[in-house]
């Protein structure tokens, strides 16, 4: 499975850079990207502790289900931003998911480095950093969550 994933993507970038004469995958834009995405997971698995410490097995996979939609919807990952309502624009600028992926573009299409993100990079830090904390301060409080447990063991 990962071989195939790593073959299409070899290929798609190579395909790219053959017809359009575009490269915008260097070592460095790759490493940062993955920096990137490592400090948004981080913040993702604080908050998923967070959640599931505090919620019922059942009420956690349906509350789940409905936050990825709203994570989703309004990351701009799929539509831009601008384009949805403006009620539903501001739930944008609150959502971590929303500055990984601005951040990823800036430094695929404008060969940004981390350095150059700025509240972007500030905001997954400090997103990372309060839910990382928040998500183990619930677990050391002992949630009255089975989910983690039932995972761990």
């Amino acid at each position: 499975m990962v071989r195939k994933i790593a073959r299409a993507s070899t290929i798609a970038y190579i395909v790219s850079v053959v017809l359009i004469g575009y490269d915008y995958i260097g070592r460095v834009s790759v490493l940062n990207g993955f920096f990137i995405v490592l400090i948004s997971v981080v913040g993702w698995v604080g908050f998923s502790v967070l959640v599931a410490s505090r919620l019922k097995y059942n009420s956690y996979y349906s509350l789940g289900v409905i936050m990825n939609l709203l994570i989703f919807a309004t990351s701009g990952m799929f539509y831009p931003i601008e384009g949805l309502p403006v009620w539903f624009r501001a739930l944008s600028y609150v959502n971590p998911l929303t500055y990984t992926v601005e951040a990823l573009r800036a430094m695929m299409l404008r060969r940004l480095t981390i350095l150059d993100l700025g509240t972007s990079f500030l905001f997954l830090l400090l997103f990372s950093a309060v839910m990382i904390l928040a998500g183990e301060g619930c677990l050391s409080e002992g949630g009255s969550s089975k989910v983690y447990k039932a995972s761990v063991v």
